[in-house]
């Protein structure tokens, strides 16, 4: 049987950065990490506040971005209204500037819907934006109940090798969530609009992932550090956006405010295994504590029983390979009123801090029971700050509003894209002339 070859990857040379004089927050902005744009402290000027809006927090961002006058501070003004939702004034701010990506994303936004070509294994109830029309293409996944039968056979008929024999009309922008769970055509370098994918633990997936991860305009990560190494693997543009999982409020019990809380720390998950060494650190740290009530379970448990184990705990400790992610163990417990902690470089707390219940604690200084111990030692305290937390969670970081928010985001990498290709065919036409 023949087999397409992959297309080749995308022109590279308009990304190519120029020197930057500025700091570190600005370096990250232009680069496309705006997880670490956003965290910068210190004045960092618009660039900071821009990147906040990228990643969801417009409240902080349009009060900075509003006085702003820099042309580009305006158009991610008028990013951040937009994902806001607050659409006519954002298409007043996009009418007053003169720049290619500006008047993109003017004509994207006035459109009745946006046109969006999906492979995603998120239910369609996940995308709820009404300014969005979503057309899934791919390979459904054949799901099996507990004792491994066959209750949706999704087994292909035929080979899934090209996207355009799949899409109807003319998209606005193709995405892929989460590349390692996909199988991709081989056109997506092809595809007349710009086309996003996005990633995590890609070292991990690594033989599937380095292979395509050429063809994308951009490619889209959870955090920093994942980021980093992204972009080490591609010529073309990397960025970040934490928002890429949600919570099913479907799956979220009613909590008991006044609920009895017998337990200091709950684990579960994987502890024990080669693949997470730095785990057994964590691991040695408790074992070693006396004082505290700890319960483990060495394994994942059905997410009724898991929550119903978080609504029992004052605390919960995330562990991410990449610490500047965003870690959904964080944004669960939060969810049931039980307090978190996280690694520092923890991309949950560009949205939540000790005042929503999220106290931190640094691996290389072995001091997560002391962090504990902060939250236990002060519980009336923290508390009502995971109360704060929870109510903060299960309104931004439900399903629907990650992915709503998510899809503004990626129409805002639209325009920007779309002007990126442009200019590269206007330098290809000169090349060759």
């Amino acid at each position: 049987m023949d087999v397409a070859k992959p297309s080749p990857p995308r022109e590279a040379g308009h990304y190519s950065l120029p020197p930057v004089t500025l700091g570190p927050a600005a370096d990250w902005f232009r680069a496309g990490n705006f997880c670490g744009a956003a965290g910068e402290q210190g004045e960092a000027g618009w660039r900071q506040a821009a990147a906040l809006g990228l990643v969801g927090r417009m409240d902080l961002a349009l009060d900075v971005l509003e006085n702003e006058t820099d042309p580009e501070a305006r158009f991610y003004f008028a990013a951040a209204l937009w994902m806001a939702k607050r659409e006519d004034e954002a298409k007043e701010v996009l009418r007053e500037l003169d720049l290619p990506e500006a008047a993109e994303l003017l004509r994207l936004i006035s459109k009745e819907r946006i046109e969006v070509v999906a492979q995603t294994v998120w239910e369609d109830g996940d995308f709820t934006d009404d300014k969005f029309s979503l057309q899934r293409i791919g390979l459904n996944r054949t799901r099996r109940d507990e004792n491994g039968n066959i209750i949706l056979d999704c087994r292909p008929v035929k080979p899934f090798l090209k996207a355009a024999d799949s899409i109807k009309g003319t998209p606005d922008f193709y995405f892929a969530h989460m590349i390692e769970w996909q199988f991709l055509p081989n056109d997506l370098g092809e595809l007349p609009f710009p086309v996003f994918g996005t990633t995590s633990d890609l070292d991990l997936h690594i033989q599937n992932n380095a292979p395509v991860l050429p063809v994308f305009d951009e490619v889209i990560t959870v955090g920093a550090e994942e980021w980093a190494k992204a972009s080490a693997l591609r010529p073309g543009p990397v960025c970040t956006f934490p928002k890429l999982f949600g919570l099913d409020l479907k799956c979220l019990p009613i909590l008991d405010e006044n609920c009895v809380r017998d337990v200091d720390l709950f684990i579960s998950g994987t502890m024990r295994s080669p693949y997470h060494p730095d785990k057994a650190r964590l691991l040695q740290q408790w074992i070693d504590e006396d004082c505290a009530q700890i319960r483990h379970i060495d394994g994942f448990l059905a997410p009724a029983e898991y929550y119903a184990e978080m609504a029992r705990a004052k605390a919960s400790f995330t562990y991410v390979r990449h610490p500047g992610s965003m870690p959904s163990r964080g944004i669960e417990s939060l969810a049931m009123g039980c307090a978190v902690l996280t690694q520092e470089e923890s991309a949950l707390r560009l949205f939540a801090g000790e005042n929503e219940g999220v106290v931190v604690y640094h691996t290389e200084r072995d001091d997560l029971m002391d962090s504990l111990q902060k939250i236990t030692g002060n519980w009336e305290k923290y508390r009502d700050a995971a109360q704060r937390g929870r109510a903060l969670v299960r309104t931004q970081f439900a399903q629907s509003i990650c992915g709503s928010q998510f899809l503004r985001f990626l129409t805002v990498r639209a325009a920007i894209a779309k002007g990126a290709r442009a200019d590269a065919l206007k330098r290809s036409r000169i090349r060759n002339a």
